[in-house]
């Protein structure tokens, strides 16, 4: 096989051709990766665009896909360098990365929530106040031995209560994984305060 098709079919299996984030199957490989060799604490972030159908029917296929990809790079952006980005399906998205804390998650969140709102753009004009927004739901570890699939749990139950509150917010738990025992989550809002 050419080198040259070869470098396709990688791409092709690793890279989302829409938004040019990984795929989920590389996603989960590489944050695997980042989980065994980090020993500081750790982000996973659920990103999920808000009323995605409604952009869709408002200014079409091809510039919403457009808005997608622009969500996409708000998040790579927002998370820095270190940070392991994919598409997880349709319009939600994923980030792990090591983080200082809480706080630092929080403001990451918080970031990326903000670069993502905008106008929506097309042709033909959207109409009037519809504007791309996301919510997302994330966790904080501090554990040495983390668990993908629970973190992944963890942040995606945040998601839907950042979703139950209306949407374009952030919502943060911190939680203790260990390898036997249940994740035990602290939920807090994009504030930083503890909520119900």
């Amino acid at each position: 096989m050419p080198v040259g098709v070869f470098r396709a079919l990688v791409t092709a299996a690793t890279v989302d051709m829409k938004t040019g984030l990984l795929t989920c199957h590389a996603w989960h490989a590489r944050a695997a990766a980042l989980l065994s060799v980090t020993e500081r604490p750790i982000a996973l972030y659920v990103l999920d665009v808000d009323r995605f159908g409604e952009v869709n029917k408002a200014i079409g296929h091809v510039d919403a896909d457009a808005a997608l990809a622009r969500a996409a790079h708000a998040l790579r952006r927002a998370m820095g360098a270190d940070a392991v980005v994919g598409r997880f399906g349709g319009d939600e998205f994923v980030a792990i990365t090591p983080v200082d804390g809480a706080e630092a998650a929080r403001r990451a969140g918080q970031d990326a929530c903000d670069r993502v709102a905008e106008p929506v753009p097309g042709r033909p004009p959207a109409p009037a106040g519809l504007t791309v927004t996301a919510s997302i739901g994330g966790v904080v570890t501090r554990s040495s031995t983390p668990d993908l699939t629970a973190l992944l749990w963890a942040a995606d139950a945040a998601l839907y209560s950042a979703k139950r509150a209306g949407g374009n917010t952030v919502r943060i738990v911190e939680a203790e994984l260990a390898r036997d025992t249940e994740l035990e989550p602290t939920e807090r809002g994009s504030s930083g305060d503890q909520i119900a």
